[in-house]
């Protein structure tokens, strides 16, 4: 009977939760195609190539109304079976609350690792397409250009870039500094430097450098310098607009680990998509969990009623997580516990619904 019991369950949660993935996919791709028609007509964009990108949009929908969806699944299945007494028979056959929540589990796990693949790998390969097709047809911005980029040549030694063009390999305003057991021992300074390809080195132009380890100012200058002990390339000049959507899982860890070697500022964003990665296939157990422990009852109202309060307590998880998102971007402290907090604050209202559950 258990066995009967879970796959009825587990079928009725499937169906009802492809079904609105399903049409929650098809109407936000309506509405995104009504709003982007006129770029596509701007640009005479053929039809393959607007298939193709809403091909690479529908992961990135999938990922954002995964949470929502499932909330919503569980707490309508749960309803249904409340509302036609089921899980008053069920539990009075002899089966025990918890094992009830059973079939739930599986279903959670299963759609927690889907949405850890599908984070991890799917949507980063899948948003390169849709990053760059925006990029070139939507927003249309200069992505050629990095500005105010820190990076660290070697464990005493700091670089400053104003402004680098990938274009022409060619950055302005430098400033290089060599620290030493806290002290300034050395800086130099450049009008811009250049790649040369064919070399391999980086040479500045007009520069200054000020030896301030000496007993003397020492002052050199010069118009042109080749420097060959640079440990840096155009690689780590690249440009990072939206980057960190873009990236599977294993780019992400590698890339992480170049920023850090670097010393460069712009790491965060990248620490907190990694950290969602993981994070969000949590959300799936944790959000289904409590769906369950909304709609198990048979209350006035009926489904709707649960539908209702499903609603909101899904659109404050998503609120939530889009204002720790931020907050964890902005700052560099805690930033685990920061993404984290969703997660950690509806685990919490988890257990206080389990205790008030009449079982």
């Amino acid at each position: 009977m258990l066995k009967r019991l879970d796959r009825y369950i587990i079928k009725k949660f499937f169906k009802t939760f492809g079904s609105i993935l399903l049409m929650t996919t098809i109407i936000v791709v309506l509405i995104d195609y009504t709003e982007k028609n006129d770029d596509f007509i701007k640009y005479k964009l053929s039809f393959q190539e607007i298939l193709q990108y809403f091909i690479s949009f529908i992961p990135f929908i999938i990922n954002m109304t995964m949470p929502i969806i499932v909330f919503l699944t569980t707490v309508f299945v749960t309803s249904q079976l409340a509302k036609h007494t089921e899980i008053i028979a069920i539990l009075s056959s002899g089966i025990h609350f918890m094992r009830l929540l059973w079939p739930y589990i599986i279903c959670a796990l299963s759609i927690a690792l889907f949405s850890f693949v599908l984070n991890g790998w799917i949507l980063g390969k899948a948003n390169k397409f849709r990053i760059a097709f925006e990029t070139t047809y939507i927003t249309v911005r200069d992505n050629k250009n990095n500005t105010a980029r820190h990076l660290q040549i070697d464990p005493q030694t700091y670089m400053y870039v104003q402004y680098y063009d990938t274009t022409s390999q060619t950055g302005k305003g430098i400033t290089v500094e060599k620290i030493i057991d806290h002290r300034l021992i050395e800086r130099t300074t450049a009008a811009y430097m250049q790649w040369h390809t064919t070399t391999n080195h980086w040479s500045i132009h007009n520069w200054q450098k000020c030896q301030l380890h000496t007993p003397k100012l020492s002052i050199e200058q010069g118009d042109i310098l080749d420097l060959y002990d640079w440990n840096i390339t155009p690689e780590d000049f690249q440009n990072d607009f939206r980057l960190n959507e873009a990236l599977t899982l294993t780019e992400l860890n590698t890339y992480i680990k170049r920023l850090q070697s670097r010393g460069t500022d712009n790491i965060q964003v990248f620490l907190v998509e990694k950290y969602i990665k993981y994070m969000a296939p949590f959300s799936v157990i944790i959000l289904t969990i409590i769906g369950f422990l909304t709609a198990c009852s048979k209350t006035r109202g009926g489904v709707a009623k649960k539908l209702a309060l499903g609603g909101v307590l899904a659109t404050v998880y998503i609120a939530l997580f889009l204002f720790t998102k931020v907050l964890a971007e902005m700052s560099t402290g805690y930033t685990l516990l920061t993404i984290w907090t969703p997660n950690l604050v509806y685990t919490i209202l988890l257990i206080l619904f389990y205790r008030m559950t009449p079982k």
